[in-house]
């Protein structure tokens, strides 16, 4: 796995995926595996919803194929921070600082 793609910008992973060079589930993975290595020790995400952001992934992934490509949001990884309540994920609203 590449492990460059969290360092770069919105623009740089656009032209990447538009190129096809990188797919939105690459980028999604390399987001989720960096939450799962530095998140322990940050406490950054309440809730991080893995599955939902590698669904989101494959749906942009074929967008792309098809040639709906959204800009440069295509590329940003569904993994939000849950700084608000959700429907699907667990709700928190205080979550413990660390």
């Amino acid at each position: 796995m590449r492990t460059d793609l969290h360092f770069m910008s919105i623009t740089e992973l656009s032209e990447l995926l538009r190129s096809r060079k990188v797919s939105s589930r690459e980028v999604t993975r390399a987001q989720l595996a960096r939450i799962a290595a530095l998140d322990g020790a940050l406490g950054s995400y309440a809730v991080v919803t893995e599955e939902e952001a590698m669904s989101a992934a494959c749906v942009a992934d074929s967008e792309i194929a098809a040639g709906q490509y959204r800009v440069d949001i295509s590329c940003a990884g569904e993994v939000v921070k849950s700084h608000y309540a959700t429907v699907r994920a667990g709700q928190t609203y205080v979550a413990a600082i660390k």
